[in-house]
């Protein structure tokens, strides 16, 4: 018997969630909640194991909430509400109910529950999804794969949207880039590259630094930066283009094993780098810690205190 792999994981914040995917071919939700982390939904046999997740989340509407996930046969499927008056996955959709709530993915395509249905688009990349990401300001979504002809797809949940990018080794990674209105790709051949997601011929941009393939990439909105990582020698890489893109450049070699995991916090502007270990790197920019905060342009005269609040 073969081991259990996680092979990716995504927080559903509105839902109380964060999932799994697993090489037994199914998607474990657990209640964050919960102090026993025991599964409380499973949706099973998928054609293939997934390989990556992503959820878009609509915290004014939750019909309109879909979660990504993308397998190793290069297939996408989005999992949306069907009942605009009752969440996914609804207590309802089962007859028989205990501590799980198992979910066959056949009877979900086959629109044989009543609060969950799915939007497949097979064969969406020749071989597995590296990453899939929802664009919240363009109403899009993209995926990329390590194939050279269908490296990177850019579309929406209504089809109506579908356009490709190709590149020579495909992309293992993505992120996209608010300033710039941009889809910023890294690969195997160590560039990173600017798309332009209704003009997808060619790169809006090219950035190159890097001498091995890139593994981590996530872009810094606030600070107009893009942070990558490469195989070799675990390199940390904020480079500078002509004018365009970038402020400033630092290199930083990182003196830790091959890296396995890149996260950026935008809020608190934290760097999380993991293997074994985690590593937190923080951003201080003194612009901000010297700004003193005024709450008037002119001199203020009187002030009252309300005690009954």
């Amino acid at each position: 018997t073969l081991p259990l792999w996680i092979t990716c994981m995504c927080v559903l914040p509105d839902m109380n969630y964060f999932v799994i995917g697993t090489t037994e071919r199914d998607l474990i939700f657990y209640d964050i909640n919960s102090h026993t982390y025991i599964s409380s939904i499973i949706i099973n046999n998928f054609p293939s194991s997934l390989t990556t997740i992503d959820y878009r989340m609509n915290i004014k509407n939750s019909f309109q909430s879909a979660i990504f996930c993308g397998d190793s046969l290069g297939n996408l499927f989005i999992f949306q509400a069907k009942d605009p008056y009752k969440p996914m996955f609804h207590i309802s959709d089962l007859t028989k109910t205990g501590s799980i709530r198992i979910y066959s993915f056949l009877k979900i395509i086959n629109q044989e529950y009543l609060t969950v249905s799915v939007i497949s688009f097979c064969h969406l990349h020749d071989d597995w999804i590296v990453q899939v990401k929802w664009i919240n300001d363009l109403d899009l979504f993209v995926s990329c794969a390590l194939t050279s002809k269908k490296s990177l797809f850019i579309g929406d949940l209504n089809k109506k949207t579908e356009r490709y990018a190709i590149g020579k080794k495909g992309f293992a990674v993505l992120d996209y880039c608010k300033t710039h209105r941009s889809i910023v790709t890294g690969g195997n051949d160590g560039v990173i590259r600017f798309w332009d997601p209704f003009v997808t011929e060619r790169p809006a941009g090219i950035l190159r630094g890097h001498n091995s393939s890139i593994t981590h990439l996530v872009i810094d909105n606030r600070e107009d930066h893009v942070i990558s990582i490469d195989k070799r020698k675990s390199k940390m890489y904020l480079p500078q283009t002509e004018k365009q893109y970038l402020n400033f450049l630092i290199l930083l070699y990182l003196s830790v094993q091959y890296l396995t995991i890149c996260y950026l916090n935008p809020i608190q502007q934290h760097l999380i780098l993991g293997n074994k270990k985690l590593l937190s790197l923080s951003h201080i920019n003194e612009s901000y810690t010297h700004h003193n905060r005024t709450s008037h342009l002119f001199p203020i005269t009187k002030i009252l205190y309300n005690p009954l609040r």
